[in-house]
């Protein structure tokens, strides 16, 4: 079996596709820090956007997120989910 190349376009998918477990932390997190309607966030690692679609729901149109990661190909994942 070859190793995957995280900082690939496959390692990228695959990491989207098997990241439930940092989401359901994350979402913990999100609950513990009190993020409301109209916050604005930063999401550092933001990964392919699983986290941000999360915290777009929670923060509204009134609210603000900005999402960066050093992987461009996670970064193009997440554009298109939201």
């Amino acid at each position: 079996m070859s190793e995957i190349n995280w900082e690939s376009q496959e390692g990228a998918e695959k990491y989207d596709q098997n990241c439930d477990h940092q989401f359901q932390k994350g979402k913990t997190l999100i609950e513990m820090m009190g993020i409301k309607k109209g916050d604005s966030v930063l999401d550092v690692g933001c990964g392919t956007g699983q986290q941000a679609v999360n915290v777009l729901g929670i923060i509204g149109s009134a609210g603000q997120l900005t999402g960066i990661d050093p992987s461009s190909y996670r970064i193009e994942l997440a554009r298109k989910k939201i």
